[in-house]
């Protein structure tokens, strides 16, 4: 703030905040296994070693996004970041909908596609890990997109 003098008394004037400027972005943390295809090692139909591929998601990426993110945001922007990350963004989008409400995660599915048991096999999980971070976050729902 500055207080200019004038003929008739004081101005008071304001000069900008140099933050002002600064875009605000949000932190996020996504957790995923070394290698994109770690997956299909648990994975793969003769394998469906769900615990075991989380128990691989051991690699931790910190990244910024641009702007202040809701709880929900920030959850959706980890799911897609790690999904990315690991090559799962061809599959996501054979999830319908993600939802946060009352601490509670829900997840809708698409059913009946080729490879969706092995998919869900290492999306279960990988969800799961990458969501344990959230304090707010209570319970994960699994509904198809054909359940109400």
């Amino acid at each position: 703030m500055v207080i200019m003098l004038g003929g008739a008394g004081c101005i008071l004037a304001s000069q900008p905040n140099p933050s002002d400027n600064v875009p605000v972005s949000t932190s996020i943390i996504y957790y995923t296994a070394d290698g994109s295809d770690v997956r299909l090692k648990f994975c793969n139909g003769a394998d469906m070693d769900s615990e075991g591929y989380k128990k691989a998601l051991t690699a931790s990426v910190s990244k910024s996004v641009l702007g202040k993110l809701s709880t929900e945001e920030k959850i959706k922007t980890t799911l897609n970041s790690a999904a990315m990350n690991q090559q799962f963004d061809d599959i996501y989008t054979r999830i319908a909908s993600t939802t946060f409400e009352n601490g509670v995660v829900t997840l809708r599915p698409a059913a009946g596609w080729a490879g969706g048991s092995i998919f869900m096999c290492a999306w279960k999980p990988f969800v799961e890990k990458n969501l344990e971070q959230f304090a707010e976050v209570k319970s994960v729902e699994w509904k198809y997109a054909t359940e109400v």
